[in-house]
């Protein structure tokens, strides 16, 4: 990660400069470099994630924690993707949902999974959600989109490594094709399940029991 850093950093550092020298062609380059040093990051932070996980080093830090305020403020971490498409979030989620015992930051983790994803999988100006509610031993959350879905053969395969739905139409969502592994297998270190019930072109919804 150190070296994917400097890259970053620099090219940041180039981008915020008003340097006269450099064309409007050598300007786009350099936000090339950005881009692409970001998306090897989030690679590489996926993988290691993956393989602390899998080799059973990964740390799950039980706490107590408000988990019906932290639902209500996970859509701001994709605001700013939502916006760009002019995709609506529904929000319902009751002010009494009550606490959990979990690692906040891994949660938080899953909940930015489903919900870029469900922003990524939508085309503009439709809408996603997310709601949730609890059982007399269990909580139910859900997050749902009106995106492209998924086919019957895809859904058996989206929670293997490095696996990516197909839109269909040959373009490149982008992403890693960790997400929703690390998604279910940090859901299952909760003692928990994330499940999908979805129809082409219908829309996604994710579930999950805590």
């Amino acid at each position: 990660r150190t070296p994917l850093n400097s890259i970053i950093g620099f090219s940041q550092l180039l981008e915020k400069q008003e340097i006269k020298d450099l064309s409007d062609k050598q300007k786009e380059m350099i936000t090339y470099i950005k881009n692409g040093g970001k998306h090897l990051l989030e690679m590489v932070n996926d993988i290691l994630d993956l393989s602390k996980i899998e080799a059973g080093k990964i740390q799950i830090d039980f706490k107590p924690f408000d988990f019906g305020k932290m639902l209500k403020r996970a859509p701001n971490i994709i605001k700013a993707l939502a916006y760009e498409k002019k995709i609506e979030i529904d929000l319902n989620i009751p002010d009494d949902l009550g606490w959990i015992n979990g690692d906040e930051t891994r949660l938080k983790q899953v909940m930015f999974n489903l919900l870029s994803n469900a922003v990524k999988f939508t085309d503009q100006r439709k809408r996603i959600g997310l709601e949730a509610e609890s059982g007399e031993d269990n909580f139910k959350i859900t997050v749902w989109d009106q995106g492209i879905g998924i086919s019957k053969k895809d859904q058996e395969k989206i929670f293997d490594p490095f696996e990516q739905v197909d839109k269909g139409d040959g373009l490149n969502i982008g992403g890693t094709g960790l997400g929703l592994s690390i998604s279910k297998k940090l859901i299952e270190l909760h003692q928990g399940t994330l499940t999908v019930s979805s129809k082409k072109n219908e829309g996604s919804r994710f579930t999950i029991l805590l």
